[in-house]
Parts: C-alpha cells; structure tokens; sequence
C-alpha cells in the first residue's frame, strides 16, 4: 500500500496507466489506500525508503526528454540524427526556462512538459508545421509570438538543420511523435497549449495580446 501510494504521489495524472502496469496483488489494494491513516502508510513509507537507502529516482522533463529524442532517432532510422540533436538542445534550453519560472505541477507534471515541449522543438526545427500540434483554443498570433520568443532561449543559437520536410513525410513524425511520447495526438496538442502558454509568461509574452482564438 505504501508502495502504491509512493507512485501516487510521482504522478496522479498517469494513475490509471501506473495501477494497470502494477502487479495483481498491488492493483488490488490501489483502491483501498485511501481508507488506511496516513500514520500507517507514512510508517511504511520510511521503512520502504530504508530498505531502498534512498536511491529513488525520479523523471525530469530532462530524462523523458532524453528518451523522446531516443526513441525518435530509433523510429526515424537514424535519418534525422542533426535534426533531432538541433531538438534535444533546444528542448534542455526552453526545459531550463519552465524550471525557473513554471515549475511542474499535478496538473502539469515534467512528462506532460516535456511533450509540450518536444512538439514545439519539432516545429523550430521545421520537421513538422505549426498547424500539425497547435490548437484552435489559442489565436494563431500567439502560437507565432511563442516560436518567436523561442528562438531566443539558447545561450548560443545554434543554427537549424537545413530539414524542410515535405507534408507526407511530415505526417509520419507526427506520428512518430505519439509513439515517442505514448500520447494520442489531442492530449499532445493539448500539453503543447499548455506548454506555449508558460512560456509565453515566462518569456514575458504581450500580456495584451487576446490568447484565445
């Protein structure tokens, strides 16, 4: 039960796919942590992290990021590999902005901003088009006011691989996209909204511009 807990708390908005991934004896007892006091389950809680001396690790946007841009590279057969190194370092740069100024949340844990994140890396970086993640809930203007301010946060702007692809091959890193991140494409479009509205804030974006379109 305090195990089950302990991954509660690492990301209440994957609950469901955790508890599915849980042994059969574990999902039994997901249901019922709720009905036994914290005093109980904080007791079990430290003995448990004894017994792992501690050694927990936990995802940053950083780690998923590294195995997205993994898992593309492997998708793509390694046909991109300029392209998407041009991503990883431009997500780590933007990644280091939410930090400062938008760190994650429950609502929006570092998986979910990585995959904002790496949707608009993928936009900079000219493999797929703006239309391809964006949303109808954010006027137009704004998605092109985020990529600009974008353009801007690394410390040495690398220059973008020279990779327009073409539409039809385009569709196939959209979905390779979805494969990468484990997403369906509505809930990649929508941490891509969320992730354009923090960095719009944190990039102290035209707070007088309408967001919604």
């Amino acid at each position: 039960s305090a195990l089950v807990r302990m991954l509660i708390k690492f990301d209440r908005t994957r609950l469901k796919e955790i508890s599915s991934a849980l042994p059969e004896t574990a999902r039994i007892v997901a249901p019922f942590v709720s009905d036994i006091s914290d005093e109980i389950l904080d007791a079990e809680e430290a003995g448990l992290l004894r017994t792992l001396d501690w050694k927990i690790v936990i995802p940053s946007i950083e780690s998923w990021l590294s195995a997205y841009c993994t898992r593309l590279n492997v998708l793509s057969k390694r046909q991109l590999v300029p392209s998407i190194v041009w991503v990883w370092a431009k997500t780590i740069s933007d990644a280091n902005v939410l930090i400062l100024h938008s760190p994650a949340s429950p609502k929006l844990p570092p998986r979910k901003q990585a995959n904002g994140l790496l949707g608009l890396a993928l936009v900079s970086a000219r493999l797929l088009p703006l239309k391809a993640i964006a949303t109808k809930n954010l006027c137009p203007g704004l998605w092109e006011q985020v990529l600009g301010q974008m353009k801007d946060t690394m410390s040495q702007q690398a220059e973008v691989p020279t990779c327009q692809v073409p539409d039809n091959h385009a569709s196939h890193i959209l979905k390779w996209l979805c494969v990468s991140v484990q997403a369906d494409l509505r809930n990649v479009r929508q941490d891509c909204e969320d992730v354009a509205l923090q960095l719009h804030g944190a990039l102290g974006g035209d707070r007088g511009a309408p967001l919604h379109g």
